[in-house]
């Protein structure tokens, strides 16, 4: 069954390229398979409609109601979205590969397997929104909300995470390589094998998050806060294997470095002062200069000490107390 709106026949399989349907009513409207490309449905009422595996390549969705619309192996390639409802939307396998989702709702939506690269989410809703599996390589979430969403095994290497709002996200194997989390919230989110390595998380918020197996190889923790996180079984192995090179070239200090992790005076972001990073400690202990134990902010071992502030101690800080417990392993083995 069709109907006919604008002139336009709107029945499955529909040619509507470059049609306008702006502020069309399209509710419950079968489009399965149609060709929607480069179509203006600015503002149309798609709620409820059937547009699986429809064609909506560079289409103009900006502010359309698309609640509970099934897109389904939908092709929005280049589409703007912009301010779209796609709240409860099925988006599974859809293409949405540089797509304009800026400040859309997408509120419990079923994003499963979609491709998303290069897509801008910035400040978009994604509340309990189903992102297993997805594409999300270098998006622009900027300031998203994504509480409680379901992100395991997504792809999110180099995406731009800044502030964005993750408590509660299931992230477990994710990748999040290269990724910018600096001022996440990701308070009691499950990164459980994820793969930070070389992230950014400076400033973000990770009390009571899981990181049970995760790689967090050259990560930045710089003021991060890890207050109860779970770092018990996260591979650390790297960052072992760096502080390991760091220790065994000033030996004798390895005592004084200890002592001054479990007193709080170690500041992993300056290398001068009473209190100071991994070099700035064992340069003090030796009474040298830092600059005499060749420093590298890049490094994973002084990248790791970033994560340990003035004041923090084993027993309040899981950074801290990792690492002395690792001197001390290390200080036994000698």
């Amino acid at each position: 069954m069709s109907e006919s709106i604008s002139n336009y026949s709107i029945k499955a399989g529909a040619n509507l390229t470059n049609a306008n349907l702006r502020d069309a009513n399209l509710r419950y409207a079968n489009l399965q398979d149609a060709n929607l490309t480069g179509a203006d449905l600015q503002g149309a009422n798609l709620r409820d409609a059937n547009l699986t595996g429809a064609d909506l390549e560079d289409a103009n969705l900006q502010s359309a109601d698309l609640y509970k619309a099934n897109l389904s192996g939908a092709n929005l390639q280049s589409a703007d979205l912009y301010k779209a409802n796609l709240s409860g939307a099925n988006l599974w396998g859809a293409n949405l590969k540089g797509a304009n989702l800026k400040d859309a709702n997408l509120t419990g939506a079923n994003l499963q397997g979609a491709n998303l690269i290069l897509a801008n989410l910035k400040v978009t809703n994604l509340t309990g929104a189903n992102l297993r599996d997805a594409n999300l390589t270098s998006v622009n979430l900027t300031g998203a909300n994504l509480t409680d969403a379901n992100l395991e095994n997504a792809n999110l290497a180099s995406a731009n995470l800044r502030d964005a709002n993750l408590t509660g996200a299931n992230l477990t194997g994710a990748d999040l390589h290269y990724t910018n989390l600096e001022g996440a919230d990701l308070r009691g989110a499950d990164l459980t094998n994820a793969n930070l390595a070389s992230a950014n998380l400076r400033d973000a918020n990770l009390t009571g998050a899981n990181l049970t197996g995760a790689n967090l190889y050259k990560a930045n923790l710089t003021s991060a806060d890890l207050t109860n996180t779970n770092l018990e079984n996260a591979n650390l192995t790297t960052i072992w294997a760096d502080i390991d090179n760091v220790l065994s070239m000033s030996r004798a200090e390895v005592p004084a470095l200890l002592l001054a992790l479990q007193q709080g005076r170690v500041d992993g972001s300056t290398y001068t002062g009473p209190c100071a990073c991994l070099i700035g400690t064992l340069a003090q202990a030796r009474d040298c200069h830092y600059s005499d134990l060749c420093p590298d902010a890049d490094r994973a071992a002084e990248r790791w000490f970033l994560g340990i502030q003035k004041g923090d101690t084993p027993a309040t800080n899981p950074v801290s107390r990792l690492t002395a417990e690792y001197v001390e392993r290390w200080l036994l083995a000698r």
